[in-house]
């Protein structure tokens, strides 16, 4: 079996706000359902103790965007036409 040259990968890191997120989700008419901040776990931690950090600082924000079926917020009055519970 013979190999080629090795694959060379670049990765740039880049963040946003996370309003720049939230607005494009809102642009497209989609609404955030739910967001999780995973936690590095318990079990990882005590294997590990520099793996701690990931428990107060996350890596990652999981979110779930759906496109409502009837929303009761119209954008350009930004009031809502039907009344919520809250």
């Amino acid at each position: 079996m013979q190999f080629g040259k090795p694959l060379v990968s670049c990765f740039h890191s880049w963040c946003h706000p996370l309003e720049a997120y939230t607005r494009a989700l809102e642009e497209a008419g989609l609404l955030i359902d739910c967001l999780r901040e995973p936690a590095q776990r318990p079990v990882v931690v005590a294997g590990d103790i520099v793996e701690a950090r990931w428990r107060r600082l996350p890596l990652f924000l999981f979110l779930r965007a759906v496109k409502p079926r009837q929303t009761g917020i119209t954008r350009s009055e930004g009031k809502t036409s039907g009344s919520f519970a809250g």
